[in-house]
């Protein structure tokens, strides 16, 4: 149906907004495999901040990668994965065994 996002050149105008379309339909058809392609093509490739935070949300929760990607999106402006970074975060937290007791138990995720 679609073409494989990981292969041809990106030398055309809108190459970055294809990638992000073509992402975004891969996910509305539940194919999370292409849908990351997409957007780790998109990511690397054409660095749009928007994209890093869109391939982090393919990403596990909560792991190295997801963090990293949030991290570069959210260091580029892209406010959701500010937001983002505090849910995981705070995720963290509360698995401890220790509850937090104060505003300030709760680190980065207050912020």
């Amino acid at each position: 149906m679609f073409t494989d996002a990981t292969e041809g050149e990106l030398d055309f105008d809108s190459a970055s907004e294809a990638l992000f379309s073509m992402g975004n339909i891969h996910l509305l058809l539940q194919n999370k495999n292409a849908a990351m392609a997409s957007f780790q093509r998109y990511a690397l490739e054409c660095g749009n901040p928007k994209a890093f935070y869109y391939f982090a949300t393919t990403e596990n929760d909560g792991t190295d990668d997801q963090i990293a990607y949030y991290s570069q999106a959210a260091q580029s402006g892209i406010l959701e994965a500010c937001h983002k970074l505090g849910v995981v975060e705070l995720a963290k937290i509360e698995k401890r065994a220790g509850k937090p007791r104060t505003i300030l138990d709760y680190g980065m995720a207050r912020e």
